[in-house]
């Protein structure tokens, strides 16, 4: 990286990460504090306050392939020189784990913009999931919150036992108690190109989403949907989220009204077809500090 910065000009550099990076500066200096520099021969100068060096460096790849920093590399978070919010950042991340910056200091280095919106998610182990039917022993509701994509995640029950022509399928995950929820996540079996060699049965298609204290395996008793739609999935497999206004219940519910593959509308056949979900999220709602910042006042949201 060359700086040509002629003397009196006004460039600044804060809150960066510098990683294996040739740093050559011209003329005059380049105000600058709170930067982290890996691998660097040579830094800013002259050397501002708050700045890292950092002897190790590692990175982690996120559900969707972006790579933020790993877990073992705390001292970059909130080491920043200004809040998040101030630098526009409050909806971004730096983690894998989408953990937004929220109010805290900013982050040192580059972000993306947070996959999940929540400041956290409902903790939902995998012995809290049960299901309306069960394929067999290795695709089982725990699977659907295992963390894992690539296993088989929960399938409901197979041609045998006639689980395509079932209108009532669901995953429904026990929160403990009733509580305030204000969306949940699904992430669907890997899925190949061709719905035709099975790997797209179950993927879900039409759902309803439902937030209820009922225990019970009707719908009916459920109260009415939270959200309601239909998921098309141009990328294979990928995490689809669903926001709501909230509702208070002690059970989540994953209902699929009609899926993908085999046996349905898309093989030209009228039965709603499998279920099938690979993991699945709880979040509650949106806390108020998560309202639209405006910070630099130009009428619109950071």
């Amino acid at each position: 990286m060359n700086l040509n910065a002629a003397p009196g000009t006004a460039w600044e550099g804060f809150d960066h990460l510098f990683d294996t990076t040739s740093l050559w500066q011209y003329f005059g200096g380049v105000a600058n504090g709170y930067n982290a520099y890996h691998n660097c021969p040579r830094q800013l100068t002259p050397a501002g306050s708050g700045n890292l060096t950092l002897t190790a460096l590692s990175y982690a790849t996120d559900a969707w392939g972006r790579r933020g920093y790993a877990m073992a590399t705390p001292p970059l978070a909130d080491a920043g020189s200004r809040t998040a919010g101030a630098a526009g950042l409050w909806r971004y991340t730096t983690r894998p784990d989408q953990v937004q910056e929220g109010a805290t200091a900013v982050d040192i280095g580059f972000h993306l913009v947070a996959a999940e919106p929540a400041e956290a998610e409902i903790a939902v182990n995998g012995a809290a999931l049960s299901a309306s039917s069960t394929y067999n022993s290795q695709w089982i509701p725990a699977k659907a919150r295992d963390g894992l994509l690539n296993d088989p995640g929960w399938h409901n029950a197979g041609a045998s036992a006639l689980g395509y022509q079932r209108p009532v399928e669901f995953l429904r995950a026990d929160l403990g108690v009733s509580r305030p929820v204000g969306g949940v996540g699904y992430v669907p079996r890997e899925m190949g190109a061709s719905w035709s060699d099975g790997s797209w049965n179950g993927v879900y298609r039409l759902y309803k989403i439902y937030v209820t204290d009922n225990a019970g395996n009707d719908p009916a008793d459920w109260g009415g949907p939270v959200a309601a739609g239909e998921w098309y999935w141009p990328n294979g497999q990928e995490r689809k989220e669903v926001r709501f206004a909230a509702r208070s219940g002690r059970y989540g519910i994953w209902r699929r009204v009609e899926a993908w593959g085999w046996y349905t509308r898309q093989a030209g056949q009228t039965w709603p077809g499998f279920a099938n979900a690979n993991e699945v999220w709880v979040y509650p709602p949106p806390p108020a500090a998560l309202s639209p910042v405006d910070t630099d006042g130009d009428g619109l949201a950071d």
